[in-house]
């Protein structure tokens, strides 16, 4: 899943997709910068390194749009998994990065770009500029995830959902 936007994508679109490695070009299917994002990070070891990976396949594309496209130049909410772990970054390049959400739920997780009930109350919104890691039932890690070289640092906090309240970022 992925919400947000590379700006003026159509104008770079073709060196987007130089990006993607020739191995894995084969699995482009649609012309979204969504799917060149993910097919990026795949080449860049999305299955050993999965937030870095990801994180670095975003800073590619930003550079793309920064130099041939428009602002915004990146706006990124997403989530993906490995099948045992699932993963969520939202991050923008203008201060206004897409919303991205998560809910423990009694048989796992919830992440979505909005809380999917009326009542709030147990939603926790991801920050800007953050990377969850979410292990099995409950373990929840967050890092850094962000374009700028000089902020990315990883804060390695281990989160405890009985001290999360509403809202509360994580």
């Amino acid at each position: 899943m992925h919400n947000g936007q590379a700006g003026g994508h159509a104008k770079f679109r073709q060196d987007l997709d130089a990006l993607i490695p020739a191995e894995l070009y084969e699995f482009r299917y649609g012309a979204t910068e969504s799917e060149a994002i993910f097919l990026i990070a795949l080449g860049l070891g999305l299955e050993q390194d999965p937030i870095n990976a990801m994180e670095r396949a975003v800073r590619m594309v930003q550079k793309l749009a920064q130099e041939q496209g428009e602002r915004p130049y990146m706006r990124f909410a997403a989530c993906w998994s490995d099948g045992k772990r699932l993963f969520a970054a939202r991050m923008a390049s203008d201060r206004l990065a897409p919303s991205l959400f998560v809910k423990r739920c009694e048989d796992g997780h919830i992440i979505s770009s909005e809380p999917l009930e009326n009542g709030c109350e147990d939603w926790v919104e991801i920050a800007a500029g953050e990377a969850i890691e979410i292990r099995g039932r409950g373990r929840l890690v967050s890092q850094a995830f962000n374009t700028d070289d000089q902020l990315t640092s990883l804060l390695n906090q281990n989160m405890d959902y009985s001290r999360v309240g509403p809202h509360n970022q994580i």
